[in-house]
């Protein structure tokens, strides 16, 4: 039972189980066999289980509440209350999970874009991100990874390469006009990444597991000019876009 109860407690946040199971690639039925613990998964399925909701396979066995802690932030203790994310306070419905097509104007060329892919995860009460560099933002594809926390009226992420290299900071809030969830707002990067010298206009459009538009986003990693943007990223990525 202790896997159907860790599944059940991983769900909570979900609205819907039928949308949760689709977003796994999981039937209803079957994963209400799990829930109940009448059923334990294969090992690819319990995988992506694990993937999805960024925990590991020693839920088949222990309370998820002690595979792991929330990540200390550096000072934490120094900056709790300050910076340090309160637990739980992004919920799914104002960041889901996932993955996302990121796409930011860039300080090179006057129509000069880059797109990439970064996914998004809740591991204990942390939401974390993880990605990589686009091809043609750094010269190597440099892994990055930071935490998402809300901000007033919004969302902020924090990102770094490993050893805190060419740290970004992005303000984002969500189209309200629009059923898509879709953020716009403005990355800040470290003053001598390649890709910018200053704040610059971003979209982020969730994915979440829709294999078709994962495979086309994926298509597009890279560099892109303004005849390769869609009608949204045109409107959201003009040089005069303000954050809101």
């Amino acid at each position: 039972m202790i896997f159907g109860d860790n599944l059940r407690q991983l769900s909570r946040t979900y609205p819907s189980i039928s949308e949760l199971s689709r977003q796994l690639g999981i039937n209803r039925t079957q994963f209400n066999r799990y829930l109940s613990g009448e059923s334990f998964p294969r090992p690819d399925v319990l995988d992506r289980i694990c993937s999805f909701f960024g925990t590991d396979a020693r839920i088949l066995l222990h309370p998820v509440a002690a595979i792991s802690q929330p990540a200390p932030l550096p000072g934490s203790d120094f900056l709790q209350d300050y910076l340090t994310p309160k637990p739980g306070a992004l919920r799914e419905g104002a960041l889901p999970s996932g993955l996302y097509q990121v796409t930011c104007r860039t300080g090179g060329e006057p129509d000069g874009y880059i797109s990439t892919l970064i996914l998004i995860f809740r591991h204990a009460d942390g939401v974390f991100v993880r990605g990589h560099a686009a091809r043609g933002a750094h010269r190597p594809r440099h892994e990055f990874r930071g935490y998402a926390t809300c901000q007033k009226g919004g969302l902020m992420l924090v990102t770094s390469q490993r050893g805190a290299q060419n740290a970004a900071a992005t303000f984002l809030t969500r189209l309200a006009q629009i059923e898509m969830p879709v953020w716009t707002g403005h990355v800040l990067h470290h003053p001598d990444a390649a890709i910018c010298q200053r704040a610059f206009p971003v979209i982020y459009e969730h994915l979440g597991r829709d294999r078709a538009r994962i495979k086309r986003a994926a298509r597009r990693v890279g560099a892109l000019t303004g005849d390769q943007l869609s009608t949204l990223e045109i409107t959201h990525l003009r040089a005069d876009y303000a954050l809101t």
